[in-house]
């Protein structure tokens, strides 16, 4: 008999699997973690919001950072603390967008890039 196909030496993901029993399946353990791993991993982030002056800051936003220009990055910034103090923007959209930000100060262009994307591309269609 081969050793490695024995039932003693399953790795990690055999070993892993094998503790999965039915009592822990039947008890709906896994669906709550399925719907808990679901409700985090698959969350939408803030919208923009329909208005006119979102949109040409998200657009601006998105220049400077495909851009890695650190001037408009940082006039970006002072527009988002305005609209921010100003109430023009909710909460947790300006604390996205200072994540982008954030991450353009420490130079991870490509991060703040697909961030910021992402951000863009989930965007409801305004009623």
């Amino acid at each position: 008999m081969n050793k490695n196909c024995s039932s003693e030496r399953r790795g990690p993901v055999g070993s892993i699997l094998g503790r999965l029993s039915l009592r822990w399946l039947s008890k709906g353990r896994l669906s709550l973690g399925l719907i808990f791993v679901m409700a985090v991993g698959c969350s939408k982030p803030p919208q923009l919001g329909g208005d006119e002056a979102s949109l040409v800051f998200s657009d601006a936003l998105w220049t400077a950072v495909t851009s890695r220009d650190m001037a408009l990055v940082d006039g970006c910034e002072q527009q988002l603390q305005e609209r921010r103090a100003a109430q023009r923007i909710p909460g947790d959209l300006a604390d996205y967008l200072q994540q982008v930000i954030g991450l353009c100060r420490d130079k991870k262009w490509d991060a703040a890039r697909e961030k910021l994307k992402w951000l863009i591309d989930q965007q409801s269609a305004p009623r």
